[in-house]
């Protein structure tokens, strides 16, 4: 599902005045593609701001005076971002610092399952409670394994699912060859996982743990970490229907991690301007590795490999970089 599909059923509620970029439908207002910015705010319908009037990224406009531009699309994760070479273009040459929101890592595969798309899943073993074969939503799988299996044993797939998906922003922060953040923006927090936590996992983000964090904190040159539940759940009306909603952040929820973004943005900027860390990438490009998602053989344009970066493209980030070398220059003879 698209942000079409949220707006298709979300009409008598909102409208979202979607625009086409980048092979994605966003939320509008409509922005030039050159206009200056500070953010560029990518992740999911959390970014997006699916069921608000104001997403954070209009929050920080109007309260704050930063502008940001939304990249938020339903199911926003790295791979999606990995396929398309002329937004990952974008997000490697503007001026405006690229912020991911942490993605859920509960639909990827390992020896229990196989990912088909999405958070969805198809079971490939005996003894989980689940008939071999059937697709299920990766919080659904999980769930009843924890009920049949040894909890040590559902971890160790769990932690191989997470390794899949870190591994999926090691490269796309490598391909961007500049500094970034990582922003988890959540109403749990993110606990270490045990017997006692473990129903954590079936929240978004969902299967991110307090290890899966770190460890993404080591690939970003900085972090966010928005933790609230205010105005949580809340309901929406048009007068006449009414829907409550307790899967997708309020707006008192968009203005706290506003609120937030806005408190860290010198800091930010001032480590936006400093080389990028350099990241290791262990697994084989997407080129040379077994296909890890499902495509057709003979549907070339569905191919799971990102496009290779061209010397255009290099010449661009090249350029991008020796810009900012310059305003650190600038801001270091001041």
């Amino acid at each position: 599902m698209g942000n079409e599909a949220y707006q298709e059923r979300d009409a008598a509620f909102f409208d979202y005045k979607l625009f086409e970029r980048f092979d994605f439908s966003l939320r509008g207002p409509e922005w030039p593609i050159d206009e200056p910015a500070d953010f560029n705010l990518v992740g999911s319908a959390r970014v997006f701001g699916r069921f608000v009037d104001k997403p954070l990224t209009t929050l920080l406009q109007d309260e704050h005076g930063i502008r940001a531009h939304n990249l938020g699309t339903a199911g926003g994760n790295p791979f999606m971002y990995m396929k398309r070479p002329d937004f990952l273009n974008y997000l490697a040459t503007s001026k405006a610092v690229p912020i991911f929101q942490v993605c859920g890592a509960d639909g990827h595969s390992n020896d229990w399952f196989t990912r088909i798309t999405g958070r969805t899943m198809r079971v490939k073993k005996d003894g989980l409670g689940l008939q071999v074969g059937t697709n299920v939503r990766g919080g659904v799988g999980y769930r009843t394994a924890f009920k049949q299996l040894p909890f040590a044993e559902v971890v160790e797939q769990i932690r191989k699912g997470q390794q899949f998906i870190l591994d999926d922003y090691r490269e796309l922060k490598a391909a961007l060859g500049r500094p970034a953040v990582i922003m988890y923006f959540s109403d749990r927090p993110a606990r270490k996982l045990t017997k006692r936590t473990y129903r954590d996992l079936f929240k978004f983000p969902h299967c991110v743990d307090r290890d899966m964090w770190e460890e993404l904190k080591t690939i970003f040159e900085y972090s966010l970490e928005i933790v609230s539940d205010d105005g949580m759940p809340y309901t929406v009306t048009d007068g006449k229907t009414s829907v409550k909603v307790d899967l997708y952040p309020s707006e008192a929820m968009h203005r706290t991690a506003a609120n937030e973004i806005a408190k860290h943005r010198d800091a930010i900027m001032a480590v936006a301007d400093a080389p990028p860390k350099p990241v290791a990438v262990t697994r084989k490009p997407l080129a040379e590795a077994p296909p890890r998602r499902a495509r057709k053989a003979a549907s070339p344009a569905a191919a799971s490999a990102p496009t290779p970066v061209s010397a255009e493209v290099r010449e661009r980030r090249r350029k991008a970089a020796e810009a900012r070398r310059q305003r650190r220059e600038v801001g270091g003879s001041n």
